[in-house]
């Protein structure tokens, strides 16, 4: 049941995410200008972590998050197929981790699954920071 919500909720918050931030970079180059010879040396790094942020969101949408779920779809194949597919939370990570001990098909598959999954959260984790970064940029233009 959760890893089917997470297949639909997942896409749907990272394409808005990549949304916002390719619209956030394409309003920072449209409001600054930075690839002129008189903007700053800031406000082109601004850019920069902008369009990266844009293409780790972009690349979390098309790449990561397909390629692990279907990944998940194989384990959660696996795992009916052992019985323990039906368990959630705590529990269910257990029954995974036992069965894993004798199930060749089951350590691939989770194996499969923690590198896909790192690769999604290290995107998200680096886009995050460089939105982090740029509000910070921001943060420090205000007058207060």
């Amino acid at each position: 049941m959760m890893g089917s919500l997470r297949g639909k909720v997942f896409p749907a918050c990272f394409a808005l995410t990549a949304a916002c931030t390719a619209a956030s970079a394409a309003a920072f180059a449209w409001l600054h200008l930075p690839w002129q010879a008189a903007a700053s040396a800031a406000e082109r790094r601004q850019l920069v972590v902008l369009v990266a942020a844009a293409g780790l969101d972009l690349t979390n949408l098309l790449v990561f998050t397909p390629k692990t779920l279907e990944v998940v779809r194989v384990r959660h194949k696996v795992e009916r197929g052992l019985g323990i597919g039906g368990v959630g939370s705590f529990h269910g990570m257990r029954l995974n981790t036992r069965a894993a001990a004798t199930c060749a098909a089951l350590v691939e598959a989770n194996g499969r699954f923690r590198a896909a999954h790192a690769l999604s959260v290290l995107a998200t984790v680096a886009s995050a920071t460089g939105l982090a970064a740029h509000s910070c940029y921001l943060a420090g233009k205000l007058a207060l």
